[in-house]
């Protein structure tokens, strides 16, 4: 049995809330406009909509039409797509990463050529590699980025050998 009378009590001590709700986000949808390029921000979805206009400001691009796949293009020809959520943080950075903002972020890459009947036997062979410290000599590329540079799908060209054995 439905208790509409619950509901309808909850809807009349929300109601003046609801209404300044509304009023808020028309003037912060006002606001944003400004900065979406000629994109109409649609329906009620201010997390997306912010979502896209911090990236395409972070990352210098430009929004597109919605019929396009992306959400926006960088000036080097990059094409971006937002998926936003809310969350509980206080910015762009998470608690970690705020411990360790002096912490330079790296991408390592470890190869091996094994042969195997298929893709998954491969890689079930590589991580039993990884895994025997004595198999031989751990040789990793590095290479440090930073954020903006991992967004856009750069690095920055600084690659080294690290051969763990010297």
């Amino acid at each position: 049995m439905t208790n509409t009378i619950s509901v309808s009590a909850l809807e009349r001590e929300c109601k003046t809330l609801f209404t300044e709700l509304a009023s808020l986000q028309d003037k912060i949808r006002e606001k944003l406009s400004a900065y979406a390029d000629g994109k109409t921000l649609k329906g009620n979805e201010l997390v997306g909509w912010l979502g896209e206009i911090y990236g395409k400001l972070l990352l210098d691009g430009k929004l597109v039409h919605d019929r396009e796949e992306h959400d926006f293009v960088c000036t080097d020809g990059s094409r971006v797509s937002v998926k936003t959520r809310k969350g509980f943080g206080t910015g762009w950075k998470t608690p970690k990463q705020k411990e360790s903002a002096k912490q330079k972020e790296y991408r390592v890459v470890w190869e091996i050529d094994v042969s195997a009947k298929n893709p998954r036997e491969a890689a079930k062979q590589a991580q039993d590699t990884m895994r025997d410290k004595n198999a031989f000599p751990w040789v990793f590329t590095v290479t440090p980025f930073n954020q903006v540079d991992r967004l856009k799908g750069l690095m920055k060209d600084k690659t080294v050998k690290v051969d763990m054995d010297e």
